[in-house]
């Protein structure tokens, strides 16, 4: 994403900050994280704050499709596993690009269904269909197209997901899941969740994509 310590960074649905940090530390610039959730904000904070790293971190409570911020304020965003979630993907995409500068970066990793269709639920975005938002690869690329951002790179990451993924529905089935997680947050279900979007990806019901877009 060429970042610079002058760059200033945002991060959608940032959850509980681990994004951000790993920003501001390897690049030791400013970055911004947002996510609807109050819980995840507190906990990102607190997290940032035991790091030292609260001087160039910041974290807001938002919504993705009205963010709080002014146009061309940010010269990157990056953006994991949040799309599936949010119905509106004109209004999410064009808030992103509304508050990019012009040839600024979009970074995201998101799940997208796959061609075999008919996916299983709970997956840790949604416990059913009716929250779950997830569209197809071909979606996604008219969607950010429609919104003004060219795509640059894409790459499918369905094979190196799953297999992080069998590794970690193995722990929680060791009850060995990591001292701090998404399972803190999310209780017992968390794991469940993990099985079946592994069981998604092996069945071609989920793909997983790396996509980084340039602002038009």
């Amino acid at each position: 994403m060429h970042l610079g310590p002058a760059a200033i960074v945002l991060d959608i649905g940032c959850g509980t900050g681990g994004t951000v940090r790993m920003i501001v530390e390897r690049f030791r610039c400013r970055c911004v994280g947002i996510d609807i959730s109050p819980a995840y904000v507190e906990a990102a904070r607190e997290l940032t704050g035991w790091v030292g790293l609260s001087d160039r971190a910041e974290f807001r409570t938002a919504d993705a499709t009205a963010l709080p911020f002014a146009d061309a304020a940010f010269d990157a965003i990056v953006t994991q596993h949040v799309a599936m979630a949010v119905a509106d993907k004109k209004v999410y995409y064009g808030e992103a690009a509304r508050v990019l500068k012009p040839g600024g970066t979009l970074a995201i990793y998101d799940a997208l269904a796959g061609p075999a269709g008919g996916i299983g639920f709970p997956v840790p975005w949604a416990v059913d269909a009716a929250a779950s938002h997830i569209v197809t690869p071909d979606d996604m690329r008219a969607d950010l197209s429609s919104a003004g951002f060219e795509i640059t790179h894409w790459r499918d990451t369905t094979a190196a997901g799953l297999k992080f993924l069998e590794k970690a529905v193995t722990r929680y089935a060791a009850a060995a899941p990591p001292a701090l997680g998404l399972h803190l947050l999310l209780g017992d279900v968390f794991g469940n969740m993990l099985a079946t979007l592994a069981r998604n990806l092996a069945e071609d019901r989920v793909v997983l994509a790396k996509v980084v877009c340039s602002k038009n």
